[in-house]
This record gives structure tokens, C-alpha cells and sequence, in this order.
């Protein structure tokens, strides 16, 4: 009778967990999501101050609609789920 409950406290101690766990990774996926959705933004609809800051770091201002769209499809990316590896790559692309 001991055995049985430490084996239910201790299951029901892993799926507390594993909650945790979830919820810290989607909380953290939606920040970095929106985060990369308004720079996206502004890359696109407020470009002459983008294109001046890039210009400013001696980058050409003609990369800004590119790295935008480069921006948006790797959330697409990540929130779609269509494969693993393409996920592992658009955040790489978002950290590198």
C-alpha cells in the first residue's frame, strides 16, 4: 500500500513538471515571437530609420526587406512544427 502511493506522489510530481516545463517553453516561444514579429515591423513600415541605422554600421540599406521577410518566414517556421531541423535552424538564424 506504501509502494502504491509513493508511485502516485511521485507521477503525479513528473507530470507537475513536465507542466512546467511546457509552460516555460511556450511563454518563452511567444516572447521571442513577438519580439521578431514587431522588429519585422519596423523593418517594413518604418524603413528610413532602419536604413539609416544599418547604413550607420557600414551595412548596404537595400538587406532590410530581405532580413524582414527572412524574419517572418522563420516564425513561420517555428510555429508551424513541419519539421524539426527547419525549427533548430529559423531560432540558429535568430541567435547567430
Amino acid at each position: 500500500m506504501i509502494n502504491e502511493f509513493m508511485i502516485v506522489v511521485r507521477q503525479c510530481h513528473e507530470v507537475r513538471k513536465m507542466k512546467t516545463t511546457k509552460i516555460v517553453f511556450y511563454v518563452s516561444t511567444d516572447l521571442l515571437t513577438l519580439m521578431m514579429l514587431f522588429s519585422a515591423g519596423m523593418y517594413i513600415f518604418d524603413n528610413a530609420e532602419v536604413s539609416k541605422l544599418f547604413s550607420a554600421l557600414g551595412y548596404q540599406s537595400s538587406i532590410v526587406y530581405p532580413l524582414a521577410v527572412s524574419k517572418l518566414l522563420g516564425l513561420v517556421a517555428i510555429s508551424s512544427g513541419y519539421s524539426a531541423r527547419l525549427k533548430e535552424r529559423a531560432y540558429a538564424g535568430f541567435f547567430f
